[in-house]
């Protein structure tokens, strides 16, 4: 594919000027609209090669460009159907003939995705790893910056791209406050780290003295954010050094798991701990925490080792009270919440010792799925 400038969008198809339009519209309603501008530019280039010289988007060619190709997935497709959505919709509004393709066009893939998530015993290894890690010529500074962006991964249940674009000012080390900014669905939020990372965190700042407060808090070699893809490189030589298999491309161990294993790991110590739920299941402080902005659609169940993964297991609603707990996820279905939730007994409290932060919250919703 190639590269476009999403902040300023060319488009050469005779539907140009109203794909203009229509990015300008959905930025004054708010989005950033980076991906889908890349997926536009595609679809351009595509309008262009078929030679189409008429202000339309016909079936046949939308049909064709939204073929699901031999090497993509479901999940891949889904995007693009969205976007000639939106986009017939807005040619119909002005006036044009479109083609609007159906919501379901993409094949459903029946699966449901079960992070990889890393033991007691590998997380120590991980991590006894990653503490002994040395600079390299290429990257002098990943020794201070990747043990403590990983503990921030696993602590706080954060985003990768969150850590990486923390600046000197997003994160307050008296108060004990990191500041999110524009993260999904572009929000912000605040976090507050468990007080052992905070140590951590000023012991951290000491090796660099005083910065602007424009600075990045976790800086590469030149002087930027660490790229996504060296966080995962120095991932996957731990996990090689550690002897952790890695099970293939979209199986893991993967670093987005930490997050799974963040909300996991909250769970089991509030199971062994004796602490039970709100009645009316008051989830704010985990959607502020975590940053998922809708946990009405699903949560994280446990179920114990050895037991079948079957549709049985997601029906009962109930923590089993014997037996080791295991990382493995269902999400339950919208219509089971109220039901699930209706069965708890008390409202959440702080932990000591939870590896995310002093205050009291739920997992977040959509585990699987952000």
């Amino acid at each position: 594919m190639s590269q476009h400038d999403a902040s300023d969008p060319k488009f050469h198809s005779v539907l140009a000027a109203l794909m203009n339009q229509f990015v300008r519209e959905k930025r004054a309603c708010g989005y950033a609209y980076h991906e889908p501008i890349r997926l536009l530019h595609r679809l351009d280039e595509f309008l262009v090669h078929e030679g189409l010289m008429t202000i339309e988007l016909p079936r046949s060619l939308a049909r064709q460009w939204l073929a699901k190709k031999p090497h993509e997935s479901a999940r891949t497709q889904q995007p693009r159907i969205i976007l000639v959505r939106h986009f017939a919709k807005f040619l119909l509004r002005a006036g044009h003939p479109a083609y609007l393709p159906e919501s379901t066009l993409a094949a459903r893939n029946p699966a449901m995705f079960v992070p990889r998530m890393l033991t007691d015993d590998e997380l120590r290894k991980f991590f006894h790893a990653l503490d002994a890690l040395e600079p390299t010529a290429r990257s002098p500074l990943r020794h201070l910056v990747m043990p403590e962006v990983f503990r921030l991964l696993y602590g706080c249940g954060f985003r990768v791209g969150e850590v990486l674009k923390l600046r000197v000012r997003d994160v307050d080390l008296d108060r004990g406050i990191i500041t999110v900014r524009q993260a999904k669905f572009r929000k912000d939020r605040l976090v507050p780290p468990v007080l052992s990372l905070v140590n951590r965190l000023r012991r951290y700042t000491e090796h660099f003295g005083n910065r602007p407060p424009d600075a990045i808090f976790f800086p590469g070699p030149s002087g930027g954010p660490f790229a996504l893809r060296t966080v995962y490189t120095v991932f996957r030589g731990l996990l090689m050094q550690c002897w952790i298999a890695h099970a293939g491309r979209g199986k893991g161990p993967r670093v987005h798991d930490y997050r799974h294993l963040f909300a996991v790991h909250t769970l089991r110590r509030w199971k062994r701990s004796s602490i039970t739920w709100a009645a009316n299941g008051n989830l704010h402080p985990a959607r502020e925490t975590i940053g998922s902005p809708r946990c009405t659609h699903s949560c994280v169940t446990f179920r114990p080792r050895n037991q079948p993964t079957c549709c049985s297991a997601k029906k009962s609603w109930r923590f089993r009270n014997s037996g080791t707990l295991g990382p493995r996820l269902h999400t339950l279905r919208k219509k089971s919440w109220p039901r699930f939730w209706r069965s708890r007994t008390s409202a959440p409290h702080q932990v000591e010792g939870t590896p995310s932060c002093r205050a009291s919250f739920m997992t977040r919703a959509r585990l699987c799925r952000n």
